[in-house]
């Protein structure tokens, strides 16, 4: 991910808002908060995920990252924030988690499926893994690209993704469909505005846009698998 995103994805930033709101709505649904005892987050960055839990939960997500600017700029100050690579399985941490988040991780590997893989190793039987990724490849873009993804995904290349690691599929939902309008106008603006591409792409035009977009966000009933600007899928460990 880009440093200058880590700036940008705020508490108060209408997309990231959006994406808990998903969060929320999928646990609710799916998977009950208090039947979870250890939460962790791989990809854990500037801690907005885990300072959104434990609001909305009361509960301590530990979270792993590799971006050490990340981790110390982090708003979770008051939660475990550990340099880690997931491939390195550490056996202390082997079956450790009910559940853990990998929100926005994915989509930035080359080799997703295994990146995958090792996290399924800190996650114990019957555990359960929720993942948020961009969706759909037809709104790539020059964002995505100084994002640093390799893809966007749709609900087949997810199945394909997973597709024996064993793990079943919980839940998913596309979210983010009122945003489509604003994704192809970036895409077409982007394609001729070569600097600051994140913040031209990502930044709300202040707070009063901030505030009108995350009332455009919450125009859709989730779950819905039509279409949308993200996806995020709920998949537990077998």
């Amino acid at each position: 991910m880009a440093d200058d995103w880590y700036e940008l994805a705020t508490l108060e930033h209408f997309w990231m808002q959006r994406r808990h709101d998903i969060l929320q709505s999928m646990l609710k649904k799916y998977l009950p908060p208090d039947s979870l005892n250890s939460v962790g987050e791989i990809g854990c960055g500037n801690g907005t995920v885990q300072e959104q839990f434990f609001r909305t939960y009361g509960m301590v997500v530990d979270g792993y990252d590799l971006n050490p600017l990340a981790l110390e700029s982090s708003i979770a100050v008051d939660q475990p924030r550990i340099c880690y690579n997931v491939h390195e399985c550490h056996s202390s941490l082997k079956n450790k988690y009910d559940l853990i988040l990998l929100f926005d991780v994915i989509e930035h590997l080359e080799d997703d499926a295994g990146f995958v893989k090792s996290v399924l190793y800190h996650l114990r039987e019957q555990g359960s893994l929720l993942i948020n990724v961009p969706a759909f490849q037809s709104l790539f873009s020059s964002y995505d690209e100084a994002a640093g993804h390799f893809r966007r995904y749709d609900i087949d290349m997810m199945q394909e993704t997973l597709q024996g690691l064993g793990v079943t599929l919980t839940g998913w939902t596309y979210w983010g469909f009122p945003m489509l309008p604003l994704l192809w106008m970036r895409k077409a603006l982007l394609s001729v505005k070569k600097e600051n591409i994140i913040q031209t792409g990502f930044k709300p035009p202040g707070k009063i846009g901030n505030l009108a977009l995350r009332i455009l966000s919450r125009l859709e009933v989730i779950p819905q698998h039509f279409y949308g600007t993200s996806m995020i899928v709920l998949v537990q460990k077998t």
